[in-house]
């Protein structure tokens, strides 16, 4: 009578097909002058998982399992053939298998109160053109492990706070390299951080929430050199470019009753949201500036009715959306 919970078993399956054009284009004329990736890419991922959630009494839940993602792909590259002569498209076909095992604990001390241990992994799948024929498609694994705390206060819980620490491990992470406009694996990379989260409800009709993100997101060691190709500009402790140490996010809404029209009332709502975006790594040192955004909602809203707009970027902030760092190559 003390244990109770629930086994579920799953199975899913997706297909994804892709077409992938890569075009040097010569202005004003747009004049097609070197063709770079020209590629139809077919990919399937069947998955199963064995997924357990188990509470001991009401102070200790268990919930874990495991996953196995079966995938298969197929490539047709036009601007890559097997040899000089043979001018044929290079059609190649992959599959792999990966297995990841998940487990969180929590724990219950008081009402108000819960401890959560988590540990998981995960994986990547690689880019598809990099494959050779009949490979054992070579997955990126990702450990994470991650404590945290998680209160709600309030008789009708008005306020939730989280905290959480996490830890990130992959053994083969990867990088776009703007040279071959695709991405590129870089070793080991590691994710060390924290966030906070806080929920507020202070009155029926308004509503609030904050988050703040850190990580440390580490190279392990230094990437080797391609042969022929221009240095990487990284070393092992150097940031993982394009990862943003810091990220906060806020939100105020507001939403209530206006009038009553008929049988139903009319009712409005205001939101209002800022992110920051702290200054992202790029090589060779270089830094990418901080993004600063504002956004706007309203709306009204009757019976099954509801008219309302939302207003991105409401400053028109102009900022690089992706932002890279390179040698330039000028030769003839």
């Amino acid at each position: 009578e003390w244990a109770k919970g629930t086994v579920e078993l799953g199975l899913s399956a997706r297909v994804d097909l892709i077409e992938q054009r890569l075009d040097l284009v010569e202005a004003p004329q747009n004049r097609v002058y070197e063709e770079r990736i020209d590629a139809d890419i077919a990919e399937t991922d069947i998955g199963m998982w064995l997924d357990l959630d188990w509470d001991f009494t009401k102070y200790l839940n268990i919930t874990g399992g495991v996953r196995a993602d079966l995938l298969f792909y197929n490539v047709t590259d036009r601007r890559e053939s097997v040899s000089p002569v043979d001018v044929a498209p290079y059609r190649r076909t992959a599959a792999g298998v990966v297995v990841g095992p998940r487990a969180v604990v929590t724990v219950k001390p008081i009402e108000e109160l819960d401890v959560v241990l988590a540990y998981g992994q995960g994986f990547r799948s690689p880019q598809a053109r990099a494959l050779v024929d009949n490979e054992n498609v070579p997955f990126t694994k990702v450990h994470s492990a991650d404590i945290g705390l998680r209160s709600r206060i309030g008789d009708n819980q008005e306020l939730e706070l989280t905290l959480t620490g996490f830890f990130t491990r992959m053994n083969n992470d990867l990088i776009f390299e703007a040279h071959e406009a695709r991405f590129e694996p870089i070793g080991p990379t590691t994710r060390i951080g924290a966030v906070f989260y806080a929920q507020a409800r202070p009155l029926p009709w308004l509503f609030g929430a904050f988050s703040v993100t850190y990580v440390k997101a580490t190279l392990d060691e230094t990437p080797d050199p391609e042969p022929g190709e221009p240095p990487s500009g990284l070393e092992a402790g150097d940031p993982i470019p394009f990862v943003p140490p810091w990220l906060l996010r806020l939100d105020v809404g507001a939403s209530d009753d206006l009038v009553n029209l008929g049988k139903h009332p009319l009712r409005g709502k205001l939101g209002l949201g800022y992110t920051f975006v702290s200054e992202r790594p790029l090589r060779f040192s270089e830094k990418s500036p901080r993004v600063n955004l504002l956004e706007l909602s309203a709306g009204l809203s009757w019976w099954f009715l509801e008219l309302g707009f939302q207003v991105f970027n409401l400053l028109d902030t102009r900022y690089a959306a992706q932002e890279f760092v390179f040698e330039s190559n000028w030769s003839p």
